[in-house]
């Protein structure tokens, strides 16, 4: 009777933690932009876009209405809570392509969302996105750089070249 009740007991606390750890991940994962993107209309969830007139295909973590303009959110988890110009002109790429596929605008203004990958603490980052005529200079240098056309630059922080997709065939 005793083991029994034991039992019954630890199953009901590991239904209470169970529930509790499920509510507040629901509750988190609708509250992806703070009080910045509170009230805006979410319009765009895991959605991707082409922009035919320049290449660009881009997939869109969340887009929200705001006052007739488009503002995207790219979600990153991370140990830091940091931005990096990866993130920039990602989000910079996803613009041109909403813009061109959907036609509405979408603003010069968009937002990292960090999760912490030990905690999963959130930090919201406003960043500026890059202007058009840039992001379209770095696509084409990326393609001339894959196209062996011109040699890459070196990293600026050894630190980078570890997670490189082209660590490999790097001369260094």
């Amino acid at each position: 009777m005793n083991a029994t009740f034991a039992l019954l007991v630890a199953f009901l606390v590991l239904a209470i933690l169970a529930y509790r750890q499920r509510h507040r991940l629901t509750r988190r994962e609708e509250n992806w932009g703070g009080e910045t993107l509170r009230g805006k209309r979410l319009i765009f969830s895991e959605q991707q876009f082409r922009s035919r007139r320049t290449g660009i295909v881009a997939k869109i973590d969340r887009g929200y209405l705001a006052d007739g303009s488009i503002q995207l959110l790219e979600f990153k988890t991370r140990r830091r809570h940091r931005v990096y110009p990866a993130d920039i002109i990602e989000l910079s790429a996803q613009r041109v392509a909403v813009q061109d596929d959907d036609g509405r605008r979408v603003t010069d203004v968009g937002y990292v969302l960090t999760e912490n990958a030990r905690d999963g603490s959130r930090h919201l980052h406003q960043v500026r996105l890059l202007p058009e005529d840039i992001l379209l200079r770095l696509r084409d240098r990326r393609a001339m750089i894959l196209g062996g056309r011109v040699p890459p630059r070196e990293a600026t922080a050894p630190g980078l070249c570890k997670g490189c997709a082209y660590r490999v065939e790097c001369k260094e």
